[in-house]
Formats: C-alpha cells, structure tokens, sequence
C-alpha cells in the first residue's frame, strides 16, 4: 500500500482522511510519528486557517523526493502561486470528495514514476555535450521534473501553453493560471545555474516556449 504523511492542524481531521484513502489503498500515516523518509510517497498539508506556503516549504525541504498536495480552505491565488514557488505539486480547494482526492494522488504518482523515465535521452537533441541530469534532477520538484521531461521531448520545438498545461497538469490547471509561469521561471533559473546558461528556455509572445542549447561550453 502507497504511503503518504497527513498533516492537518486538527488532530480529528487525520482519522478521518485516513479512513478513506485506505479504501483507495493509499496509507496515511500521522506526521507526528517518527517515519523514514524513503517511505513517504506523498504529502498531504491540509490547511485549516494558515497560509499554504510555509509549510509547502518546510515539508518540501524535508521530503524532496515526495509528491505534495495542498489542501485549501479558500481560493487564494498568491498562496497558491507562493505555494507552487516553494514546491507544491498540486492545490486543491476543498470541500472535496475522498475519491477526488485519491484520485489527484494517483496522477501525482503516475507522473511521478514518468518524469526522467527515459534518463538515456534526457538532453536537447543535438546538445554539444551532456548534462549531470541526477544531479539536476535533485535540484526540481516534482512539477518542474515533469515540466523539463515535457520540454526535452519538445526540444527545439515550440509548445504552446495549452499543449504544456496539458501534458503536465491535465484538466486541473486553467489556461490563464499564472502557476505555469512560476514554475517556468524556477526551471529556468535552475536550468542556467545547472548548465551555465547554456540550456534555456525561451518564450515566444502569444505563441509558447521551447528548450534550446546554446552549444556553450
């Protein structure tokens, strides 16, 4: 069974969340115990009161290689995107049902076991000469691992908006969400410190963006 940390503000919250996903074979466990981290897959902030971000960043830091989905009181778009900017994987307004939940949980996942699969090919075709992608893969969140896998595939290409939010958040992101332009300006920072600015990406207006190499040394 799939392992997940839960953590809520209120202790009753944690019983019965774990109730459900069991159902769904996904395992909660109480951030209060003492847990390895190789086990946590997932992590699930439910946000009572407190803005998202901060704890988005405290458990990103001590989890680097789970998935992490933030459960919202209300709609807030500037802890959404503050959210996104500190690693968040997904932002989900409740109420929402256990099976959407489960459900959001499973595509993070699946993503999760797709992004960097194809690690013999992971550079721009043509690149001039390879990239230390393990150790870049450790630098990305989840979300940004998946936003470069798109783009490699993509390389030299252009890809539009529509075709980005598709290929990495599906039907969950709105084509004027600002959440994909955080996470393409973090990739790009990360992209030129990892590459010194040889790979980049770069943005056509109205039309989209695409990864080239420089064929910088």
């Amino acid at each position: 069974m799939t392992k997940g940390l839960y953590v809520t503000e209120q202790s009753s919250g944690f019983t019965y969340r774990y109730q459900q996903l069991e159902r769904h074979e996904l395992q909660l466990l109480d951030h209060t115990e003492t847990i390895s981290r190789e086990m946590i897959r997932y992590v699930i902030l439910d946000c009572k009161q407190s803005p998202a971000a901060p704890l988005v960043k405290s458990y990103r830091l001590q989890y680097p290689g789970a998935c992490l989905l933030v459960l919202a009181m209300r709609r807030d778009e500037t802890d959404m995107l503050q959210a996104f900017a500190m690693g968040a994987d997904d932002y989900q307004v409740k109420p929402c049902s256990e099976r959407e939940v489960a459900a959001r949980l499973r595509v993070m996942l699946k993503r999760r076991e797709w992004a960097f699969a194809d690690s013999g090919s992971m550079h721009p075709r043509g690149a001039a000469a390879p990239v230390d992608w393990d150790w870049l893969k450790g630098q990305l969140t989840k979300t940004e691992s998946r936003l470069l896998h798109f783009l490699l595939l993509h390389s030299n290409a252009l890809a539009t908006r529509h075709q980005i939010i598709q290929a990495v958040w599906g039907d969950e992101l709105s084509l004027s969400s600002k959440a994909l332009d955080v996470h393409l300006f973090h990739l790009r920072r990360k992209l030129h410190d990892a590459t010194n600015g040889r790979i980049t990406i770069r943005s056509v207006t109205n039309r989209g963006v695409y990864l080239v190499d420089n064929g910088k040394p």
